[in-house]
This record gives structure tokens, sequence and C-alpha cells, in this order.
């Protein structure tokens, strides 16, 4: 799996989760920006593998977020990145 479509998963599971944290504002169908992304990839996604996301919030606020998100194949840390977000 090329570590563009991590990156854009990892954001995609950023996006669920700020719904879940602030959702009477994500109901007014915002639309969301990527701005700063931090990566580090260490082993690659091979076909067949099963591709595990974690989010953690760092912060999130009416009109942005802060995310800390780690891609996983089994018990083997496959990419790690910082994402920050904003809404317009």
């Amino acid at each position: 799996m090329p570590g563009v479509l991590i990156i854009e998963a990892m954001a995609q599971a950023s996006i669920i989760l700020y719904y879940v944290c602030k959702p009477e504002i994500a109901k007014t169908n915002p639309g969301y920006y990527l701005g700063k992304v931090k990566s580090e990839f260490f082993i690659p996604v091979l076909p067949g593998d099963k591709l595990i996301l974690e989010i953690d919030s760092v912060k999130i606020v009416d009109n942005a977020g802060v995310v800390d998100a780690l891609a996983r194949v089994g018990e083997r840390i496959v990419a790690k990145a910082n994402l920050v977000f904003g809404l317009k």
C-alpha cells in the first residue's frame, strides 16, 4: 500500500475521531483541510496485510484538530504520523 494512501487513511480516521468529539459541528458538514503532516514509515504494507489504524487526539478544538496516528500490521508498527487539520 503506498504511503500516500496510508496517510489518507489516517486523515479520514482522524475526521471520524473529530466527529465523535464534536458531533454538533461535524453534523453541519464542514470542509476538512489537512494542514501539516509529519510522518515516518518503517515497514512496507503488502497485499493481504490487514492495516490497523490508531488515532489519538492531541488537541481537538471547534475549527481544527491535532492528532497522533499509528498504523500497524499485526503487532508491527508500519507507520506513524502527526496530523494537523482545519475546518472551513
